[in-house]
C-alpha cells in the first residue's frame, strides 16, 4: 500500500491587490510573497498534512525541479513536510517551474499564471514507470495521483492501467484538456470542480446534450450538477472495474459525489466561512483530504465531509501548501 503523486512542483509568486487589474490598467498591490506550489506538491502536502498518525508510509512526490534556488526550496519543504521525494529529478538546462498569482482581497478570488519550467520533462517511458512502480508479488494496491500540469498524464494512467492493474488511478485534470473518451476509461476516481465538469461535458457530448444540462445548471445548480454527475455515471465514463468514484466541488456551494457501488447521487453542503482570505490551494487540499480518508479506509461520504472541513479551513489563509491544515485541526472542527 501507499500513495504516489505524479504532478508539478512550482515556486509561487503571490501579488495581493485590492482588485484584479484591468487589460493596460497599473495598480499599486498591497503585499508580495512567495511560497511552494504546483498541484502535484501542493496535493502531496496535503496528504501528508492530513494523514492521521496511524498510517506510517510517507507520501511519494514524483517530478521534476530545476537546478536553482527555486528547486532547492520545493526541496526543502517537501522533505520538511514529511514526503518521500527521492523521485524528484533535478536539471540545470531548465528553470524551476513558476505560477504567478494576483489574488483579490476583498474577494479572496485568483488568477493564475503558469510557467512550465522543469515540469515539462515530466515524462517517462516504461523503463522509468517500472522503476517508479516495481512489480510486487501479490496484490499491492496503490493510490497514484495526477493532475495537467504536466505533459502527459494519461500515457503514465495507460500504463498503469496495462501494467498495475491493482493501483487506484485518481485524476484531477486542472487545467482542463480535452481527451479520448479511453482516456477517462483508466480512471478510477475523479475530482473536478464546477467548471471542468462542464468542460469533460463538452467533450465527451454533442451540443444539444451540452445546452440542455447547461440550461439546467443555470436553473437549479445542485440539480443540474447532480445531473451531470448521473449522467457521468450511466454512461460509465470511468473504468468500469474501478471504484468509479466521482467528485463535483462547487465551491461555497457544496459537493456533488457518487461512486460505482452507490445507488444515487450524494450532496454535501459546504461550510459557511465569513473570512476568506485565498482559495488558491483549496481544491489541492480537498482531493488530498478525500484521498487520504479514502487510503485510511473511511467511507465516501465520511472522506467528502473530512476533506470539505480541511478545505474550508485552506481558505482563511494566505498561500498554497503553507495554508493547508493538520489531521488534528480538521478533527477539531469535525
Amino acid at each position: 500500500m501507499g500513495i504516489t503523486v505524479i504532478g508539478s512542483l512550482n515556486y509561487d509568486l503571490v501579488t495581493f491587490t485590492d482588485h484584479i487589474p484591468n487589460m493596460g490598467e497599473t495598480i499599486s498591490g498591497k503585499c508580495f510573497e512567495t511560497h511552494v506550489g504546483g498541484k502535484g506538491l501542493n496535493q502531496a502536502i496535503a496528504l501528508s498534512n492530513l494523514k492521521p498518525d496511524s498510517i506510517a508510509e510517507a507520501v511519494r512526490m514524483v517530478g521534476n525541479i530545476g537546478e536553482d534556488s527555486f528547486g532547492s526550496e520545493l526541496l526543502r519543504v517537501g522533505r520538511t513536510s514529511g514526503l518521500n521525494m527521492e523521485y524528484v529529478g533535478r536539471h540545470d538546462d531548465v528553470r524551476t517551474g513558476t505560477a504567478t498569482i494576483l489574488v483579490e482581497e476583498s474577494s479572496g478570488q485568483n488568477r493564475i499564471i503558469c510557467v512550465s519550467g522543469a515540469n515539462m520533462k515530466t515524462v517517462f517511458d516504461k523503463e522509468r514507470l517500472q522503476l517508479v512502480f516495481p512489480a510486487k508479488g501479490g496484490s499491492s494496491e496503490e493510490y497514484v495521483i495526477l493532475q495537467h500540469e504536466i505533459p502527459d498524464p494519461c500515457s503514465i494512467m495507460h500504463w498503469l492501467r496495462e501494467n498495475r492493474p491493482e493501483h487506484l488511478i485518481v485524476f484531477n485534470p486542472s487545467p482542463f484538456q480535452h481527451l479520448d473518451p479511453l482516456d477517462w476509461k483508466a480512471v478510477d476516481i475523479l475530482v473536478v470542480n464546477e467548471v471542468e465538469a462542464l468542460q469533460l461535458l463538452s467533450s465527451l457530448y454533442d451540443n444539444n446534450d451540452v445546452a440542455r444540462y447547461q440550461s439546467l445548471v443555470e436553473t437549479n445548480l445542485i440539480e443540474g450538477y447532480t445531473m451531470i454527475a448521473q449522467e457521468f455515471k450511466s454512461r460509465k465514463v470511468l473504468n468500469s472495474n474501478g471504484p468509479g468514484v466521482i467528485i463535483i466541488t462547487l465551491g461555497e456551494n457544496g459537493i456533488i459525489y457518487t461512486s460505482r457501488t452507490q445507488s444515487d447521487i450524494s450532496y454535501f453542503p459546504a461550510t459557511h466561512i465569513d473570512n476568506v482570505i485565498d482559495t488558491t490551494a483549496a481544491g489541492d487540499t480537498f482531493l488530498g483530504g478525500v484521498v487520504m480518508q479514502l487510503y485510511n479506509g473511511s467511507t465516501l461520504h465520511d472522506a467528502v465531509k473530512f476533506a470539505a472541513y480541511a478545505s474550508a479551513i485552506a481558505i482563511t489563509r494566505k498561500g498554497a501548501s503553507n495554508s493547508i491544515p493538520s489531521y488534528a485541526e480538521v478533527m477539531e472542527k469535525l
